[in-house]
């Protein structure tokens, strides 16, 4: 098929989908066992492996593959376009996970989306780990800028029931609401590149706390100015409701009381208590995209939850590659993309409005 002009370069024969990161490499040795012809893939709540690697295919080579999702991409634009454009995409992180160590030891959930988290992230996550054996533990590989806090809650909660042992991947970012589905896992396995963030919710585009700090700054202005009084009461008379103080407070501390549950399960594994955690990671830090690093975060959750450059990161760094790398090809073709799921199903497409 002739390359357009701008269009994704075809991955080499080195990695699916990845940018020939060597320590993402070393997760998918050469482990071939080719299914049998015609066989259907087992359903994913029988026992047997874990979901989305039940029967291993024939494998492909990345450039099938690239090609594979040009063609749903480029297809008649009718109403089986996007299930074509998944399918492919599916078949893509399928192929990219072949040999991986750790996708047959555990149950893998992904969240990955460029988008606001809500509420219909907890029915997919729902929906994904319902099928998945709860004596095996499972990984969740963890990228989103966060979103809703309530659904973020859900999902911690979600994962956390139907998991021997929670394992939560960054690969990238998992910033405010995806920080506190972090908080419900017993391990966080996090590399170089990862980020958590503070819990801060935010209404109408700015933080709850800021409400408080702005009121507590004029507070300040006028003790030091007192003929200021009278322009600052008439400003917030005109724009500020007292009803509107309670309101955003009790937003701040229902994000510490979902924090403090979610680590409640596993607090025996943490240095400091999940009321201390709690109140750090929504009280401690002034700036909503403040990076929590991989040090910064082992000195809040201590070095029991907090695990650096481990198998499982390198399995969730490996999905992360792929699924940017097919969101990059998407993109080109004016199609948002992003995946809530399980390893064998979870990839949505749909189309950007001009």
């Amino acid at each position: 098929m002739a390359k357009k002009k701008g269009q994704p370069a075809e991955p080499t024969e080195d990695v699916v989908g990845s940018d020939n990161d060597a320590e993402t490499q070393a997760t998918v040795e050469a482990d071939e066992a080719s299914a049998d012809e015609g066989e259907a893939p087992g359903d994913p709540a029988e026992e047997g492996p874990p979901e989305g690697l039940e029967e291993e295919p024939k494998r492909k080579g990345p450039g099938e593959l690239f090609q594979a999702l040009i063609a749903a991409l480029e297809s008649e634009s009718d109403a089986q376009q996007h299930d074509r454009i998944q399918a492919a995409a599916q078949e893509y992180l399928r192929q990219a996970c072949l040999g991986a160590a750790v996708a047959s030891t555990h149950n893998v959930a992904i969240l990955y989306d460029e988008n606001q988290l809500i509420r219909s992230d907890a029915d997919r996550i729902y929906e994904a780990v319902t099928r998945f054996d709860p004596t095996m533990d499972t990984i969740l590989v963890l990228y989103s800028g966060g979103g809703s806090i309530e659904a973020g809650y859900l999902v911690g909660k979600l994962c956390r029931k139907y998991a021997a042992t929670l394992k939560v991947v960054v690969p990238r970012n998992a910033k405010s609401a995806a920080t506190l589905i972090a908080c419900a896992a017993d391990e966080i396995h996090m590399g170089d590149l990862s980020e958590l963030g503070p819990v801060d919710p935010q209404i109408g585009g700015h933080p709850a706390l800021g409400l408080g700090n702005a009121v507590e700054w004029i507070a300040g202005v006028v003790a030091r100015q007192p003929e200021s009084a009278p322009m600052f009461a008439d400003y917030l008379s005109r724009s500020l409701r007292p009803i509107d103080l309670g309101y955003y407070d009790r937003v701040v501390e229902s994000a510490v009381q979902y924090i403090e549950r979610l680590l409640a399960v596993h607090a025996d594994r943490l240095e400091r208590s999940p009321k201390e955690i709690a109140r750090a990671l929504v009280h401690d830090y002034k700036d909503h995209g403040f990076v929590i690093d991989v040090d910064e975060a082992t000195g809040i959750f201590g070095p029991k939850t907090i695990v650096s450059n481990s198998a499982e990161y390198q399995f969730g760094n490996l999905i992360y590659q792929t699924l940017s790398f097919i969101e990059r090809v998407c993109g080109y073709y004016g199609k948002k993309f992003y995946w809530v799921g399980s390893l064998g199903r979870g990839a949505a497409v749909f189309s950007v409005k001009s």
